[in-house]
């Protein structure tokens, strides 16, 4: 296997149930369902499930699974009634962040190098400025954004055990 800085790259070796696995699709999906379902394989125990409701947004009804929880009824004590707010980004905004990235990371998910996105920057800033503020102004998150390249990043013990391994997420 390859050290670090070669993310993507790596030729993984996995023990499954007395097995040597091979296959980077079979690899894949045991990491995916390895980090999918991280609190029943590290407490033994699955995630406590929510009843969900079609009439009402998934919000309110995790909100009102959680009415009775200690930490809740203290928030709406204190009596707190600001609102959350996020401000209109502007163009400048979008320039810095852009002028910030790293060039020497990896590529996102859509294989745009950070190089490319800085030598565009005076191009992509107004409609990305654009695009953000409705986001925002909509309260609505692309699906493509939601994508990411989790890449398992060795922490110690031997490597041919998944839980040796902490998912790395990796964006331009």
């Amino acid at each position: 296997m390859s050290d670090k800085g070669n993310h993507g790259n790596e030729d993984y070796i996995l023990e499954e149930n007395g097995d040597l696995i091979k296959d980077p699709e079979d690899i894949g999906n045991i990491f995916c369902d390895y980090y999918t379902n991280i609190v029943e394989y590290t407490t033994g125990t699955p995630p406590m499930e929510i009843p969900l409701s079609q009439n009402s947004d998934i919000i309110d009804n995790i909100v009102d699974f959680y009415a009775s929880h200690n930490s809740i009824k203290q928030i709406k004590e204190m009596n707190i009634n600001k609102t959350f707010r996020i401000p209109a980004a502007t163009e400048n905004d979008i320039k810095e962040i852009i002028l910030k990235l790293d060039a020497s990371k990896s590529n996102g998910i859509d294989n745009i190098s950070a190089k490319l996105v800085k030598l565009a920057v005076d191009i992509i800033s107004k409609p990305l400025c654009i695009i953000l503020n409705r986001c925002i102004k909509r309260g609505q998150f692309p699906d493509l954004m939601k994508i990411a390249r989790i890449t398992p990043i060795y922490k110690k013990g031997t490597r041919l055990g998944k839980e040796c391994y902490r998912p790395g997420l990796f964006l331009s």
